[in-house]
């Protein structure tokens, strides 16, 4: 039977003599060698980034749906006035989130159009891509339905 052996720190020491010989400070090196434990994370697409921002702001309409519920059932908590104001707060969160929910439709539709984009896991594929699509169309599908209700 052959023996495993690790040689991580085999592999750290190379890095941090080669880094040496090229003139790295020692702050540098420290930024290099914790490059190793902590991964950056990705960049993530403009359709991800739009897609947090509308179930942000989706998240904010429910809060303040729960915030209000109490009062606006309650017929002598408020007045009509302030009944119509929750209407029309409730009403102008709506739309823009099906505003935002629109935008990423027309992402999803020209990234359709223009095969750009980025694939599932890099492959180079079409059936890669008519799944990230897939994909991307049920989260917009998820995001509408809690302003159907």
């Amino acid at each position: 039977m052959s023996r495993v052996r690790d040689r991580t720190e085999d592999f750290k020491e190379a890095v941090r003599v080669a880094a040496l010989s090229h003139g790295y400070t020692e702050a540098q090196l420290a930024a290099l060698m914790s490059s190793f434990i902590i991964r950056k994370p990705s960049p993530k697409s403009p359709f991800t980034n739009a897609a947090i921002k509308t179930l942000e702001s989706i998240r904010e309409l429910e809060r303040f749906i729960v915030k209000h519920r109490r009062d606006y059932v309650d017929l002598h908590r408020i007045t009509e006035q302030e009944r119509d104001n929750i209407e029309h707060e409730i009403g102008v969160f709506v739309k823009a989130c099906k505003e935002q929910i629109d935008i990423l439709k027309n992402r999803i539709q020209e990234e359709e159009k223009n095969g750009s984009g980025k694939t599932w896991l890099g492959t180079r594929d079409g059936s890669s891509r008519l799944d990230l699509i897939a994909h991307q169309h049920g989260v917009v599908w998820l995001f509408s339905l809690p302003l159907l209700l």
